[in-house]
């Protein structure tokens, strides 16, 4: 029998906020599997991947240089719908703008907005797993 994973893919620059964030998903959730990648356009490409397996949940910095989060979503528009994950955490302060919001109306997946850092207690009590 295989063992349920989850599968988290974060997409951000910053690579100590990576590291950080990896680490409180493993340790929050058992048996998951972290994929880490630095920028929208390198996250196309690994979902494009046919090696690797749709992720569970994306955790989506928007302020990225080359490729903002939001032109990351636009793009995302375009895949098949298996290959959009059921869940985006966004990393943005603000509200989103009415053509932001519209991007999100466009995804088939549930967004969710949160500030940076990611902690034990906020994942654990607010993203669904597979476990």
């Amino acid at each position: 029998m295989t063992e349920i994973q989850s599968r988290f893919l974060l997409v951000d620059d910053d690579d100590p906020t990576n590291v950080f964030h990896k680490y409180i998903l493993e340790k929050a959730i058992s048996n998951s599997k972290v994929s880490v990648v630095s920028s929208g356009q390198f996250a196309l490409d690994w979902l494009n991947d046919s090696k690797n397996s749709t992720p569970d949940i994306i955790f989506l910095d928007i302020n990225m240089p080359l490729m903002s989060g939001w032109e990351f979503l636009q793009q995302l528009q375009q895949f098949q719908l298996d290959n959009i994950p059921g869940q985006i955490v966004i990393f943005q302060s603000h509200t989103p703008t009415s053509d932001q919001m519209t991007i999100i109306n466009n995804l088939n997946a549930e967004i969710t907005f949160h500030k940076k850092p990611l902690t034990l207690e906020w994942v654990t009590h607010n993203i669904k797993t597979s476990n």
